[in-house]
């Protein structure tokens, strides 16, 4: 074993530990609860007479870009840059690291993934971080996941038809006007969000 080498999981654990939970919690009786490990938000029923509201936080400053009411069984998780970092000789390292480069990702700042499974949703916002603007299309396609808003280090947001039609702007609309990205088709071969 070598000791210099470390397996984190926490870009997908969290998501399949709040989908096994949520399943306990519904075994037992539970209709209606939130789930929220660090952000990241699994809802089962409703609260209430109306749906679960969750904010998606502006990563640049105190606040919210906006937000989305959760039906039953739908999740929302972000991965992001904006928290987990270290500052050395003033340069900012982020602790999403490209595994293509070794370096930590800098030109995204924070991903949000709606979708029904807290797996595929956790696994994606990071992948989708590491992909970058010129990738993330195709990777989203390929996961199986179709509503994505993506903010980059310059601020500006980018998003899936199926998100923006989602999601809520905080009062005084978006801070920064929204792209809309269409997702191509997935690409031959692709399994990834097939249940």
């Amino acid at each position: 074993m070598n000791p210099a080498v470390q397996l984190d999981l926490g870009g997908y654990a969290k998501g399949a530990a709040l989908d096994l939970a949520g399943a306990l919690l519904q075994a037992r009786g539970i209709g209606d609860a939130v789930l929220n490990a660090g952000g990241d938000v699994n809802v089962i029923g409703s609260h209430g007479d109306r749906a679960w509201r969750v904010a998606i936080r502006d990563p640049f400053v105190w606040g919210a870009v906006g937000a989305i009411s959760l039906a039953p069984g739908e999740v929302l998780y972000t991965s992001g840059n904006y928290e987990r970092f270290f500052q050395h000789e003033g340069a900012r390292f982020a602790h999403i690291i490209d595994p293509r480069s070794g370096w930590p990702v800098q030109e995204i700042v924070s991903v949000s993934v709606l979708d029904t499974d807290g797996s595929r949703a956790d696994a994606a916002a990071t992948a989708l971080s590491v992909a970058g603007r010129s990738e993330w299309p195709q990777v989203a396609a390929d996961m199986g996941v179709d509503s994505v808003l993506m903010i980059a280090d310059d601020g500006t947001m980018l998003a899936t038809p199926a998100m923006i039609a989602r999601l809520e702007p905080a009062a005084g609309g978006f801070p920064q006007a929204v792209e809309i990205v269409q997702l191509p088709p997935p690409s031959a071969g692709a399994r990834c969000g097939e249940d």
